[in-house]
């Protein structure tokens, strides 16, 4: 008697929730990912930056790098129709954002090779759906024109809430802007929402410029590491991701080890600390490291900083799991790796960073007539 399986509906277990737009699951550590805008910097975290985690990036001197990347951070959520809120100073309305605009691909409008409808070989499979690759890497990441903005009347229609610093209470600021982003993530964003959401859960972004400057003058230290612990509470239960940057000159009139201190404190906090170091406002002047270098490429043509890790996320994990799945992160590791970052018209990108060839490319190293006709004595 042969065995037939019985098929219960019944029994069938339940479909797995469907992703938000925007996002995509990655297994090794069970996490939802949204991309930054770039896609190094995705590799560099190990895919993306997981929901409810803080990315702190510390600014560089006298440049705006750091701008140009949080900037590349919101464009991403335009595109991706991310909810996003904005704390910066000097911003009266979403219209005020310059931020860059979305390069429309034309590759994903190409139809793919044609396929037999019959399979000649597992024909059981034949009823399962085709998978189309570009489209899930279209909607997860998007290419952006940092030369264009993005047009006031898209600017208009996206799901955009801003906060000018200068209107917090300059007496508690950290107090205020927390109670700010508190009410945008349980807004519809928190997970301890007992309301189950009948529509496809959405994902919220937080842009917070220049966190302890001139603005925050008038609070203490142990403010900014209360905000910093009471947003990490709040966004691990939440369908949301925040990027904060905090200036060079914080703290200020302080001491170089009280800095070093209060940065390592505030660095706790944080699922992932980057830091721009560019050669315009770097105390280290990379041409005395090249000077013996006599390539017809100039180093600082090729390369407009140094990009230094000082922690990367390790949710759901005991060790980073960029350090497996990130093809940047781990040629290096650590504030000492070798990563430097470039700003092209219509790319900002992260590449590892090595020095030119000794001599220049034109040099070969070829044996002398002397040496390839002696002889080898033993």
């Amino acid at each position: 008697m042969s065995f037939r399986k019985i098929q219960n509906s019944s029994s069938a277990l339940p479909p797995s929730p469907a992703l938000p737009p925007g996002t995509k699951f990655v297994p090794q550590n069970s996490l939802v990912l949204v991309s930054t805008g770039i896609p190094s910097l995705d590799d560099v975290l190990g895919g993306g930056l997981a929901i409810g985690s803080i990315l702190l990036v510390l600014q560089d001197r006298f440049t705006g790098y750091a701008q140009t990347l949080q900037a590349i951070f919101e464009a991403q959520a335009v595109s991706a129709n991310h909810k996003l809120f904005v704390a910066k100073p000097d911003i009266n309305s979403k219209t005020d954002l310059l931020l860059p605009q979305k390069i429309s691909s034309q590759n994903t409008l190409t139809q793919p090779p044609p396929v037999s409808k019959d399979m000649k070989i597992a024909w059981r499979y034949n009823n399962l759906a085709q998978v189309d690759p570009s489209i899930s890497q279209q909607s997860y990441s998007h290419d952006f024109d940092l030369s264009k903005n993005i047009p006031i009347p898209e600017l208009q229609t996206a799901d955009i809430n801003t906060l000018d610093l200068l209107d917090l209470n300059p007496k508690s600021p950290y107090l205020s802007l927390f109670k700010s982003i508190s009410q945008f993530v349980e807004n519809g964003y928190s997970s301890l929402d007992p309301n189950k959401p009948t529509t496809t859960r959405n994902v919220s972004r937080i842009s917070i410029h220049s966190l302890g400057s001139s603005f925050f003058q008038n609070s203490s230290q142990q403010d900014i590491l209360q905000f910093f612990s009471a947003l990490k509470g709040l966004l691990r239960y939440s369908y949301s991701t925040c990027m904060i940057t905090i200036p060079a000159t914080f703290p200020a009139n302080t001491s170089s080890s009280t800095k070093s201190s209060i940065l390592k404190r505030i660095q706790s906090h944080c699922d992932c600390v980057i830091e721009l170091d560019s050669f315009e406002g770097s105390y280290s002047n990379p041409t005395k490291l090249l000077s013996s270098q006599n390539n017809t490429s100039n180093i600082q043509n090729d390369y407009h900083g140094l990009f230094h890790i000082h922690k990367l996320p390790t949710l759901n994990t005991l060790v980073p799991a960029a350090s497996k799945l990130s093809i940047l992160a781990k040629s290096g590791g650590g504030s000492s790796n070798n990563l430097a970052f470039k700003l092209r018209r219509k790319k900002f990108s992260i590449e590892t960073y090595h020095l030119p060839i000794e001599g220049g490319s034109n040099e070969r190293r070829v044996p002398s007539s002397n040496s390839s006709s002696k002889n080898l004595e033993f």
